[in-house]
């Protein structure tokens, strides 16, 4: 990634690959429920151990999240003991941002799941 790559200033606040919908349909429209958009995103990213839309130009990025309603796809061999990981991932991706969890409720689903190995 280079910085050509992540937006800043008055246009738009962000880097693409991690963007939630609404800040691609209102720039500078940043809120809680956009990171935990971008945290989903991330953590496909570690779990894949690849960047979300990596063979998408800077223009296709938006059409593919905002008017094709694409998502990264799921690991085709993703162990059973990460399911749960996989349905917060889908949970962070709502489209509409009201429909998200809370960062609070992103742990108690983290701590349910993964209890004691999860170190927060």
């Amino acid at each position: 990634m280079t910085f050509d790559e992540t937006k800043t200033g008055n246009e738009r606040s962000g880097t693409l690959n991690w963007m939630s919908p609404e800040q691609y349909l209102t720039p500078n429209l940043v809120t809680r429920k956009s990171d935990v958009w971008s945290f989903g995103m991330t953590v496909w990213e570690v779990l894949c151990n690849d960047i979300p839309y990596k063979d998408y130009g800077p223009y296709e990025i938006p059409e593919a999240i905002v008017s094709d309603d694409e998502r990264p796809r799921k690991p085709k061999e993703l162990s059973p003991h990460l399911e749960p990981l996989w349905t917060l991932i889908t949970m962070c991706w709502q489209v509409d941002p009201a429909d998200r969890p809370f960062a609070a409720d992103i742990v108690k689903y983290l701590k349910k799941h993964y209890g004691s190995e999860l170190r927060l």
